[in-house]
């Protein structure tokens, strides 16, 4: 299995926004990526990314495809997309992807209609579901109400449960929480070691710069 981060842009996002509690709205950089999961029969993006340059004023920005197709891939060889929520920008590109099959939290799919209407390869879930060996998505609900989380060997991608490493370390849930309670324990529990957590707004990935690196193999 590998696991490939692909950072499409860059901007200025509110404190307020990234850490619960913190009354500063001073901007500060926050990235915007997408996951690769390759294993022996699949390749498997988590969320997609957007065409969203103006709406998110990025200072740097590349096409989500582009990307994908500098480390050799096109939509085409997309066999799965995983949409950890249906906001924007975790689901906008879901369009390039029409061979995928589209995995999805049963409380996501309302949002998520105007990307995935007309698709035949749609699997919606409620609680959990594996779909390759040792790659599983997970219903958490802190961020929305169906935001998932995905267990991938030894990683746990956060979908938007969790934003910057200091979310973990100073045990702070985010400042865009449907649910606090499950925010604060993502904070408190996913930050142990156990798994290696993946973050899709780190500003520590590829700072101030867009592209793609390899961040786990086995």
């Amino acid at each position: 299995m590998k696991i490939v981060v692909f950072k499409y842009g860059e901007c200025l996002y509110p404190e307020n926004k990234i850490f619960y509690g913190v009354k500063s709205e001073k901007k500060i950089p926050m990235s915007f990526c997408f996951y690769l999961i390759q294993t022996d029969k699949k390749n498997i993006l988590v969320d997609v990314g957007c065409d969203g340059k103006e709406r998110y004023n990025f200072y740097v920005y590349a096409k989500t495809t582009d990307l994908l197709s500098q480390y050799g891939l096109t939509p085409d060889d997309i066999t799965d997309v995983i949409i950890t929520h249906a906001h924007f920008d975790h689901i906008d590109d879901l369009g390039y992807y029409k061979k995928a099959m589209v995995h999805i939290q049963r409380n996501e799919v309302q949002k998520a209609l105007p990307y995935i209407k007309n698709r035949e390869k749609v699997n919606i879930f409620e609680e959990e579901i594996t779909i390759e060996q040792n790659i599983t998505i997970k219903k958490y609900g802190g961020h929305t109400a169906g935001s998932c989380i995905v267990y991938a060997g030894k990683c746990v991608l956060c979908g938007d449960e969790c934003y910057f490493p200091k979310n973990f370390e100073e045990k702070i849930p985010t400042g865009n929480s449907y649910c606090l309670e499950k925010s604060q324990a993502f904070v408190d529990n996913y930050g142990n070691g156990e798994y290696k957590p993946l973050l899709f707004h780190s500003p520590d990935i590829l700072s101030g710069e867009v592209g793609f690196l390899i961040v786990y193999e086995d």
